[in-house]
C-alpha cells in the first residue's frame, strides 16, 4: 500500500507538522507484472478519524512509470472534476473503503 499524507508545517518548522488528509493506494491484486490496478480512499482533516470523504480506483497503471503517475491517478479517480465538492465518488464498497482507511492509519 502507498499511503499519501499532506502535512501543514508552520512556517517552514517540521517540529510543528500538523497533519491535514491522507491518501490510501491499495494494489487489488487483479493486476499482473506489468499493469496493476488499485483501489483509493482519500479523507480530509474534518473526517479523518471518522472515516473515508472520497474513494476511486486505479486500472491498468504501467509499473513501469514513476510512482507518481499512480498518485495522480489516484487524485483524479478519486476527485474528478465532475464531483469536485459534489458527492463523494462511491466506486468502492463501504468495507473496502474502511479496511482500506483503518490499514493507512498504521
Amino acid at each position: 500500500m502507498i499511503v499519501v499524507k499532506v502535512e501543514l508545517w508552520p512556517h517552514g518548522d517540521a517540529r510543528k507538522a500538523k497533519e491535514l488528509t491522507r491518501m490510501a493506494i491499495a494494489n487489488d491484486a487483479s493486476g499482473d507484472s506489468l499493469y496493476g490496478n488499485y483501489d483509493v480512499v482519500v479523507h480530509n482533516n474534518q473526517q479523518f478519524r471518522k472515516g473515508v470523504w472520497r474513494t476511486g480506483q486505479v486500472k491498468g497503471h504501467d509499473r513501469s512509470i514513476s510512482p507518481w503517475y499512480l498518485v495522480r491517478s489516484a487524485l483524479d479517480s478519486a476527485l474528478p472534476a465532475s464531483v469536485r465538492g459534489g458527492v463523494a465518488n462511491a466506486s468502492l464498497s463501504e468495507e473496502r473503503a474502511t479496511a482500506l482507511f483503518v490499514g493507512s492509519l498504521d
